[in-house]
């Protein structure tokens, strides 16, 4: 039997334009795919799709993320 990872609640702040994206991005995959995915999930699922998105480590997901953090001025 595959040992379990150990999860942890992670509470999100979003204002109402993204939490919009989310929610079309979760009613999206279910009309296209007939999915249902709660919210939860699918954030999960963005950040595995980021660690694996050409990024051979964490600094360079890092810098792809302060360079997002710059460019829209936060």
């Amino acid at each position: 039997m595959k040992k379990k990872d150990k999860l942890y609640r992670v509470v999100t702040f979003l204002d109402r334009e993204e939490l919009d994206f989310v929610d079309g991005l979760v009613k999206d995959i279910y009309f296209e795919y007939g999915i249902k995915i709660p919210r939860a999930k699918l954030l999960e699922e963005i950040v595995e799709a980021l660690k694996h998105r050409g990024s051979k480590n964490k600094e360079s997901i890092e810098q792809e993320l302060v360079r997002m953090f710059i460019e829209k001025g936060e």
